[in-house]
């Protein structure tokens, strides 16, 4: 799973692949420990 904080209006931008620049980090909630990727950029991905 990932998780993009205030990139909620930039939703539209998620057509066809994407290039992502993230971090992974450990996300602990309900008893439960998995691993996510916080976005912090992304941009489309070049053609080819």
């Amino acid at each position: 799973p990932c998780i993009a904080f205030g990139m909620a209006e930039r939703q539209d931008d998620l057509e066809g692949e994407v290039d992502l620049l993230f971090v992974p980090e450990l996300n602990r909630w309900n008893g439960r420990t998995e691993v996510q990727l916080r976005v912090r950029d992304f941009r489309q991905a070049a053609a080819g």
